[in-house]
């Protein structure tokens, strides 16, 4: 079984179960999903647009355990390689587990931050020389806001995954909370 089916079995066992979980009559659960811009630390590769789905579980007011999916996108390769016409592209995605601690503030905002793992997969492409993958797991952490009136809110956020090279993703995403 190869890494993007693996991925893909383990991000519809994660919706399933969010939903699942989401439906039942406890409040600790939450489930979103959000979009935004990626940039990569390497002068050779364009930024792109990342989106990610996640599920987590508030084991008390501030502390919570994360999990999800988050692809941050197909950079895009400005730097001809010797024996390349130039081109190509580097495609990052991976799931990350993180614990996360939250704040509340006035007016239905609250701020929170977090720190984990990210397991991610990375195909490169490059013309006239074909294409690599590498994967590998290393951490991952953040901050972000929310807003939110009754079970829907607003969430925006900026993430760090280091995946051979650091990434930064700014999101704004939907989040339910049941």
């Amino acid at each position: 079984m190869d890494v993007k089916r693996l991925i893909t079995a383990v991000i519809v066992c994660l919706g399933v179960t969010a939903i699942s979980v989401a439906s039942a009559s406890q409040s600790n659960w939450y489930v979103g999903a959000g979009t935004g811009s990626s940039e990569v630390d390497e002068s050779a590769l364009d930024d792109d647009s990342g989106t990610k789905f996640y599920a987590g579980y508030h084991f008390t007011d501030r502390y919570a355990l994360e999990g999800g999916y988050t692809d941050l996108g197909s950079f895009d390769i400005n730097t001809p390689f010797p024996g390349s016409p130039g081109g190509g592209d580097v495609e990052v995605d991976g799931l990350q587990v993180a614990g996360v601690a939250s704040f509340s503030l006035p007016n239905n905002f609250s701020i929170f931050g977090k720190a984990g793992v990210y397991m991610w997969d990375q195909e490169v492409s490059i013309p006239g020389l074909g294409s690599f993958d590498d994967d590998g797991t290393d951490v991952m952490y953040g901050f972000g806001v929310n807003y939110g009136a009754g079970n829907w809110g607003i969430r925006g956020e900026w993430e760090r995954f280091d995946a051979d090279d650091d990434v930064d993703m700014i999101s704004v995403g939907v989040i339910y909370r049941r």
